[in-house]
């Protein structure tokens, strides 16, 4: 009589790493042979895949983490069983959050494992983009032998053989070794993903009871029944139907899709209970974005609408907006709140990179653009009277990563893709721009305009080579959309004049900074108080207009002239 089939033994890896690194983008070429190159990195998701290891059935199980989630630490420490850190080879700031990470597991490993070994490889990304590398493979193996790891380097846009190899080799080394049993380890895979502290001495007691035991022992002797495994499926959800409910429970509530808008009106909802208000609590029914956008509106028309409206009324007859900023459609980018503008004081034109297309792409004289870009210029320049055009881009922009991705691997370019277009035509002066700084190091990058002479300048791109390539490609971005701006013949009398004055200003949008560019300084500079009145100073030189007129860069928002 056949016995039943033996369940593959689970192995459990936990990505590590600061974001864009390609944790996930490792993750699914592994399980799909597949490379996506966008990805929302605020969810936490656990993948499976069956695996022959040394003629072994092993269950490999894939945990892909967020870097801010410091919180999670203890349930990715007590779940995994090798943890896979990885470094971006083009960034080495990627390096040290990874050497931190290391050092972290390396501490943990005794007390909080009792002594079962932590395995850990060190894993170098993007050997695709070579030409661009900061950090040696020799400087990697450093530091993977000095934390006790493995150390291994792969290509996840590349073909997926690499990423196979790491994995396989890295299984053979855990199917290798017996795996010491922890205490920590109550159950199925299923309860340790759903772990916390709470559930040790509720799950321990129930899984641990006498009664149990007794019963559940009886199942060593069917193991020659004809329908041993259906009996065995059958007593084990009759004893274990409680903790089975709330493993399902607590899974549901782990989901971050679900878990994160929850938490979000839940705060909402107590907000406007303790706020003394005389119109009814809106009722919490189930979440959708809409609702959360719609139940922003309901706020907004409790709270600040009437002053806005006096507002309305107040430039109804008389608008004066005293600058025109171009900016990213990024959902992080909140212009006229981290410049604290007033209702009226800029325009704010959005789309998919910050780019203005240069005027050769538009036509001259008899040809008429009817696109975004150009129109808000003559309105905003011509129409308006507007003084200050900005540019401000930011960090980690997915636009400017895709842009980065196009140019590393051409056959990526789909020609169904607008967005792909829009990026090809107004990014590869961008793009030779970064060329030049990757190749040269922190040396001046000259930006000439044709049209304007007075508008070209040198820049000197992150001096101290502390952002990753895709971020200095945003800074070189900003800078290059103010030559395109000076490219159109519309707005030459108005450079020539002195009546207009264009300024790159770049966010960062992990530590909140804003940046101003400086010609002076040729470089971003911060903008905070010790440097406000000096940039102050240098827009009063430069646009040769009293000090009432330049942009207030400080409070944010543009006193008038």
């Amino acid at each position: 009589m056949r016995s039943p089939a033996v369940p593959p033994r689970e192995l459990h890896i936990v990505l590590l790493g600061q974001s864009q690194v390609g944790k996930s983008a490792f993750i699914v070429k592994y399980m799909t042979k597949r490379f996506i190159g966008e990805y929302d990195s605020t969810l936490e998701e656990t993948y499976r895949k069956d695996e022959m290891i040394d003629g072994e059935s092993v269950s490999v199980c894939l945990m892909d983490t967020v870097e801010c989630e410091s919180r999670e630490w203890h349930r990715w420490q007590t779940w995994g069983d090798l943890f896979i850190v990885v470094y971006d080879i083009t960034c080495s700031k990627s390096l040290t959050f990874a050497e931190k990470l290391l050092e972290r597991l390396k501490q943990q490993e005794h007390s909080e494992r009792e002594g079962r070994r932590v395995w850990r490889l060190l894993l170098g990304n993007k050997t695709d983009l070579e030409r661009y590398r900061v950090v040696s493979e020799e400087e990697g193996r450093r530091v993977a032998a000095l934390h006790g790891a493995l150390f291994a380097e792969c290509c996840v846009a590349g073909e997926g053989r690499s990423v196979n190899e790491v994995v396989q080799r890295a299984l053979i080394q855990l199917v290798g070794k017996k795996r010491s049993p922890s205490p920590t380890r109550l159950c199925a895979s299923d309860s340790e993903i759903s772990s916390s502290q709470s559930r040790k001495s509720t799950f321990s007691v129930s899984l641990r009871s006498p009664s149990r035991l007794k019963e559940s022992s009886k199942l060593a002797y069917l193991h020659k029944g004809k329908e041993a495994m259906e009996v065995i499926d059958n007593v084990l959800k009759r004893l274990y139907s409680d903790v089975v409910t709330k493993l399902k429970e607590r899974a549901v509530g782990r989901l971050r899709r679900i878990q994160r808008p929850v938490r979000d009106i839940a705060r909402e909802y107590a907000k406007a209970r303790d706020a003394p208000s005389t119109a009814p609590l809106p009722r919490v029914i189930s979440v959708t974005r809409m609702q959360r956008i719609l139940r922003g509106v309901i706020q907004y028309r409790q709270t600040v609408r009437k002053e806005l409206v006096e507002q309305f009324k107040e430039i109804k007859d008389n608008p004066q907006p005293k600058a025109l900023m171009f900016t990213c459609m990024d959902s992080r980018m909140l212009p006229t709140r981290f410049t604290q503008a007033k209702v009226g004081d800029i325009f704010v034109v959005r789309n998919a990179g910050n780019l203005i297309p240069d005027a050769c792409n538009y036509g001259h004289y008899s040809e008429v653009s009817c696109t975004t870009e150009p129109a808000a210029l003559e309105l905003a320049v011509k129409r308006g009277g507007v003084k200050h055009v900005i540019v401000c881009g930011h960090s980690d922009c997915k636009a400017m990563n895709m842009l980065f991705g196009l140019h590393a691997c051409p056959s990526n370019f789909d020609h169904a893709s607008p967005m792909d277009h829009w990026l090809r035509k107004n990014g590869h002066r961008t793009m030779k721009k970064l060329n030049e700084r990757l190749y040269k190091g922190p040396q001046p990058l000259q930006f000439d305009s044709e049209v304007a002479p007075s508008q070209s300048f040198e820049a000197i791109i992150d001096p101290f080579d502390r952002l990753k390539a895709e971020d200095k490609l945003s800074q070189i971005n900003v800078l290059q959309q103010l030559v395109n701006i000076a490219s159109h013949d519309a707005l030459k009398e108005a450079f020539d004049q002195g009546k207009l004055h264009i300024h790159g200003m770049w966010f960062d949008v992990y530590k909140g900074e804003d940046y101003l560019f400086s010609k002076e300084k040729r470089q971003f500079v911060i903008i905070k108080e010790d440097t406000f009145d000096s940039l102050i100073d240098e827009l009063h030189r430069r646009c040769n207009v009293p000090l009432g007129e330049c942009p207030d860069i400080r409070q944010g928002h543009f006193t008038p002239g």
